[in-house]
């Protein structure tokens, strides 16, 4: 029985973004970090955060879990709902999980997680 690739999404459009966006947080310096993104795009993200769901009168991070919830509960449904034997299926799961992981990644990245990167405050200071 021949393993068909096919039905296999060959997306990986989340993949690539966070793979790069990885690789940007080891390599980039410190300082360019907190010229371009802290004091750049992070300014950005901030004040539309800040003017949108930073509004509502409740944490948004229930927001975020309900979306990853989400997310999750669609990639399993579409390895369950996927026709083919038992590897086949797995390797739509696998492939749904890689993306899912993917997602969150890039999206914990680019929305906060560059800030660890910054020059310290000591050095700052």
């Amino acid at each position: 029985m021949k393993y068909e690739t096919k039905k296999i999404p060959k997306d990986w459009t989340w993949i690539i973004l966070a793979v790069i966006t990885v690789l940007l947080r080891v390599i980039l310096p410190a300082q360019v970090i907190e010229t371009i993104y802290s004091r750049g795009i992070f300014q950005v993200i901030r004040l539309v955060i800040d003017n949108t769901v930073g509004l509502l009168p409740f944490p948004t991070v229930y927001l975020f879990v309900v979306g990853l919830l989400f997310l999750l509960i669609r990639a399993i449904r579409n390895g369950v709902k996927f026709e083919g034997n038992f590897k086949q299926r797995m390797g739509q799961f696998g492939w749904s999980f890689l993306r899912f992981s993917s997602i969150v990644v890039f999206l914990f990245l680019f929305m906060w997680g560059f800030n660890y990167g910054r020059v310290p405050i000591e050095e700052q200071l």
